[in-house]
């Protein structure tokens, strides 16, 4: 009895709630201008996005082309020195190419130096002896060897004062000793030791010769270095020694087994030789 009472206690009367009203269906009308305005608000909606859109993109754009135009600033000097990179590669393998064609030629003359060194020694030889030949004939060296003496000289016994122009020795008879030793070959000549050039003259002097501007008197004592057996053969055949000894006047041909022909001297001549040949090449 008692746990009827307190259920009995615990029971509460459940509440009842309203009865929900019920929906109208909705007319045609109502879902046109509803459709209306979603197509509208969606239009709206559409339009505001595409306009975002736009201002997104031509932003974009802006950024994009500040970009490139700094990306192009920073590549043209980039550009210029490629450029130049390539001019100046371009003329390190020319100057490359230059260098190794020189080192192939330096080759091959070393080459040919050394294939011809013996060649070369001996044209340097041969161009020394040219050159003291040279010098030996010029006159400017002394000259030591095997030669003749040819003594020309009035006749013997002449009495000055009545002497003629047959009885003594004349400037064309030494010229013509010396002419026909310089045929026969002679490397050196000297009269009275003054030594004989090219540009020497014979000169009459009264009853001397001028020889280099030297005075000499008669005998004439003519040297020569050369070949000593052709010498003495020439000058034993030579047809105006022999009239010389037939007019009575004293020639005598001598061989010399070691003769010194002194060298030429008188630089004040040579100075003056040497300026007449300027003057004659002009």
């Amino acid at each position: 009895m008692l746990k009827l009472i307190k259920r009995r206690s615990c029971w509460r009367p459940e509440r009842q709630t309203p009865a929900e009203p019920l929906l109208q269906p909705e007319s045609d009308r109502q879902r046109q201008q509803r459709e209306e305005r979603s197509r509208v608000a969606y239009k709206y909606l559409l339009a505001l996005l595409l306009l975002l859109l736009s201002a997104v993109l031509i932003n974009r754009f802006h950024i994009l082309r500040n970009q490139v135009q700094d990306a192009a600033d920073v590549l043209t000097p980039l550009t210029q020195l490629q450029a130049q990179l390539k001019q100046e590669q371009e003329q390190y393998q020319t100057l490359l190419n230059e260098a190794q064609e020189l080192a192939r030629q330096e080759v091959s003359l070393q080459d040919q130096f050394l294939a011809n060194q013996d060649l070369l020694q001996e044209a340097d030889q041969d161009l020394a002896r040219q050159l003291a030949f040279s010098r030996m004939m010029a006159g400017t060296v002394e000259v030591k060897g095997p030669g003749v003496t040819l003594t020309l000289s009035d006749a013997e016994g002449i009495d000055y004062s009545t002497a003629t122009a047959e009885d003594i020795i004349h400037d064309q008879d030494v010229a013509n000793a010396v002419n026909a030793l310089k045929a026969l070959g002679a490397q050196a000549i000297a009269v009275n030791g003054e030594r004989l050039t090219a540009t020497s003259r014979l000169i009459c002097n009264g009853p001397t010769i001028l020889v280099n501007r030297t005075k000499l008197a008669a005998p004439f004592v003519i040297t020569a270095t050369g070949d000593q057996a052709v010498l003495l053969a020439g000058l034993k055949e030579n047809q105006r020694l022999k009239e010389l000894k037939d007019g009575g006047k004293t020639v005598r041909i001598e061989a010399s087994a070691e003769l010194v022909i002194p060298a030429f001297n008188d630089q004040a001549l040579m100075d003056e030789a040497e300026n007449s040949l300027k003057v004659r090449t002009e």
